[in-house]
């Protein structure tokens, strides 16, 4: 999950304008919200059905802002299945407090909305991964019933009508758009044995010897750490290794080298490293991993050839 700007993108307009289709809705939802509750043996009033947020310029605006990924595990799924324009605060209740009928006000509020993978945003059976746990050993674990749906955990007062305070909530879910996501979820590497060993997992930084409790509510409500997730997400790790060992061979190939051959080999080395950063561009799929992640293997190949390059580079000067 990568912080997101949501004014890079001109809010859509059939949500914004005095005529379009939020306006319509609004008083609509309003009217059935405040109904006053039904009498004994009164028949149920059919569900109210939001629609304004499916509107083609949410979704393009949408699809603009998140680069066409989840906004949550940046997972590419244009190519493999559907997204949903997932609400941010529930519009059709609340898991948490059986007793509030949902955000409805903010069913097409453009800063509540967020594009997302089905496996992100509904509640569905996955396997889940633990630290310490091979790739191959998830095959052994069973299916849990996990995912968001209407999951929205607060930490403080809730919401419960149109003009009570959103930010009293401090809602522990983040939402990269208003929460910089690195500041809570990091993330667990080990360069000393290869990614199947040590699977891509994110984990709730640490406070104080404490989990993060936005990033831990976040890892939980999202299943981030399911099975066919974290297995993309290791295969990703698997394609960098990879980049990464060819820099290795251009390094090391420099060090036994002389004159224009160590200059070759140097200026290769140059460019697959700024080949590897680019992986992490924001239009990048799991860009904030792969971030966090070359920001590591710079460390690793620092501590490991320094010394080396130091001399070679005072040796190629004139």
């Amino acid at each position: 999950m990568r912080k997101v700007d949501r004014t890079t993108v001109t809010a859509p307009t059939s949500l914004t304008s005095a005529t379009g289709a939020g306006a319509n809705e609004r008083p609509l939802a309003l009217t059935y919200f405040s109904a006053p509750p039904l009498a004994d043996g009164e028949k149920p009033r059919k569900k109210f059905k939001f629609a304004a947020y499916k509107g083609d310029d949410v979704v393009d605006a949408l699809k603009e802002l998140f680069h066409e990924k989840c906004a949550y595990c940046e997972s590419e799924f244009i190519a493999t299945g559907p997204a949903d324009i997932e609400h941010y605060r529930p519009k059709g209740g609340v898991q948490e407090d059986p007793t509030h009928v949902g955000y409805w006000w903010l069913a097409s509020e453009w800063t509540n909305l967020l594009y997302s993978c089905i496996d992100c945003n509904r509640r569905r059976r996955h396997k889940l991964f633990v630290p310490g746990m091979a790739l191959k050993a998830i095959n052994a674990i069973k299916n849990k019933s996990i995912g968001k749906k209407n999951s929205f955990a607060i930490n403080k007062v809730r919401a419960v009508k149109l003009g009570d305070c959103l930010n009293a909530e401090d809602a522990l879910l983040i939402d990269p758009t208003r929460r910089d996501p690195t500041q809570h979820l990091q993330w667990l590497f080990d360069f000393s044995v290869t990614p199947d060993q040590c699977p891509a997992l994110v984990l709730p930084t640490n406070n104080n010897n404490t989990a993060d409790m936005y990033g831990a509510e976040t890892i939980v409500a999202l299943a981030l750490n399911r099975q066919g997730l974290v297995q993309q997400r290791t295969k990703h790790l698997l394609n960098l290794r990879v980049m990464l060992r060819y820099i290795q061979d251009d390094i090391e190939a420099a060090m036994s080298e002389t004159g224009a051959d160590r200059s070759r080999s140097i200026q290769r080395a140059i460019g697959k490293l700024s080949d590897l950063e680019g992986k992490s561009a924001a239009t990048e799929c799991y860009s904030e991993m792969t971030k966090a992640w070359f920001e590591e293997a710079a460390r690793w190949l620092e501590d490991h050839y320094q010394r080396r390059l130091e001399e070679i580079l005072v040796e190629e000067q004139p």
